[in-house]
């Protein structure tokens, strides 16, 4: 490979690099990658993980991912863990194709969809909310691109 083209390469993966991490005001950092492709019919899981500016970990929080940004967003996973606790309960009503993948205990909020179809192709976001803080949640703001093929 010439230098030029070298260069071009390691350029492109420093923009995606840079692009796959999103950093909040208060030291949150949240990092996610830009797209993710799965194969109709099997599995996949998308990555998110998480560090925070603090000693301790939150003690009580919500693990949400939704597909879409903002007020059009639909939620499709949502799980809470209160007191330090290392499981994350998600609702009864829960869609069972989606699960957490990740131990969010360990910043790691992986979501797992089984199964996934060419409608699961878009934009997932992961976000961590701090139960008992008004107004305190801390997004991948860029999101992960799903692609099924």
């Amino acid at each position: 490979m010439d230098a030029q083209r070298f260069s071009k390469t390691l350029g492109l993966l420093m923009i995606l690099y840079t692009a796959a991490i999103a950093k909040d005001d208060d030291g949150w950092l949240m990092k996610a990658p830009t797209e993710v492709r799965a194969m109709e019919g099997y599995p996949v899981v998308l990555p998110c993980s998480f560090t925070h500016p603090h000693h301790t970990h939150p003690s009580s929080m919500h693990v949400v991912w939704s597909l879409g940004h903002g007020r059009t967003a639909t939620v499709l996973f949502r799980c809470t863990s209160m007191n330090n606790s290392q499981l994350c309960q998600s609702k009864p009503n829960q869609d069972e194709r989606y699960r957490l993948e990740g131990n969010h205990r360990n910043h790691d909020i992986s979501l797992r969809i089984n199964s996934v179809t060419l409608k699961d192709s878009g934009r997932y976001y992961c976000r961590v909310e701090l139960v008992g803080h008004t107004h305190t949640s801390f997004e991948n703001t860029l999101g992960t691109r799903l692609r099924v093929e």
